[in-house]
């Protein structure tokens, strides 16, 4: 059994400094991608994660949005971005109508089931209106943490609202 147990530690020890190696790495190319001057960068090499998508945000992409937030497209890639206020779209779609005109519960499964649906069309017409407007990339309204290179940010809410409601 003591056995198992030093096999155990040896093995999240490797693990942990495996992890350690693979963050160096990756601090150290982001570092190159930002203009760092020579590779292993000491400074780099110890970066935390968060200090890491800080590096990729001023690299490769304009804004800085949590990922759940994202309605479509890349933020690292983003260079026309959009929001949508998505209670004004949600609100806008069948499924969100049947719920207020039935009473349906709220948690129920019912209502569940069909505040699904109603994201998955809301999401699917959001690529869509992105698209007609050549929008890279399209976040929940008033989500941005934040926009270093001061990109213009449009609102499609009304579009998207009127694509639903003309489906």
């Amino acid at each position: 059994m003591g056995g198992e147990k030093k096999r155990s530690r040896g093995v999240q020890q490797e693990r942990s400094r495996l992890t350690s190696i693979k963050r160096a790495l990756l601090a150290t190319t982001l570092g190159l991608l930002a203009g760092a001057p020579a590779l292993g960068n000491p400074r780099l090499a110890e970066a935390e994660a968060g200090q890491l998508a800080v590096c990729a945000v001023r690299q490769g992409s304009g804004i800085k949005v949590k990922r759940e937030n994202v309605l479509w497209g890349s933020v690292r890639k983003c260079r026309s971005p959009a929001e949508v206020d998505m209670k004004k779209a949600l609100a806008a779609t069948p499924e969100a109508k049947k719920i207020k005109d039935r009473g349906i519960a709220k948690g129920s499964a019912k209502y569940l089931i069909l505040m699904a649906k109603a994201n998955k069309r809301v999401r699917r017409i959001v690529k869509e209106v992105a698209v007609n407007d050549s929008r890279d990339c399209v976040v929940k309204k008033d989500s941005i943490k934040a926009n270093p290179k001061k990109l213009t940010v449009v609102d499609l809410t009304d579009k998207v609202v009127e694509a639903i409601e003309n489906e």
